[in-house]
């Protein structure tokens, strides 16, 4: 009894692509393509979809989806809620700093600042 044996060797790098090419196809129709999510709830709005932009729709999904959004607010009875302390420490006013923090030292008006600019090219020093 002869078993004929398949040669993978020969066709690995053909293996290879082929199982790239099958991933990839797989990760494209993950992240890419649209899935139909149409909302099971009641319609509220009804809107003409063919003058309805892309980003109109997104928005209008979003809210749809919103809608479906319930907060337990049980916590809020809890004892342990109920029973949390608050340690924050009020901020006290400090000195505040120069009306213009980029005037040279010495002037505090936005008019020095136009009027002490010097450029680098004006000043030479000994060599």
């Amino acid at each position: 009894m002869t078993l004929y044996m398949f040669d993978f060797s020969k066709y690995k790098t053909i293996l290879i692509w082929v199982g790239v090419i099958v991933i990839l196809f797989f990760a494209y129709s993950y992240f890419f393509v649209k899935k139909d999510t149409t909302a099971s709830g009641p319609s509220v709005l009804v809107v003409n979809k063919a003058s309805v932009s892309d980003e109109e729709r997104n928005m209008l999904q979003l809210l749809a989806d919103m809608q479906s959004i319930r907060l337990d607010t049980s916590i809020l009875q809890d004892n342990a809620f109920l029973n949390l302390q608050d340690f924050s420490v009020p901020l006290q006013d400090e000195p505040r700093g120069r009306t213009n923090p980029f005037a040279p030292i010495g002037n505090t008006g936005a008019a020095s600042v136009s009027q002490s600019t010097s450029s680098p090219s004006t000043t030479k020093k000994g060599i």
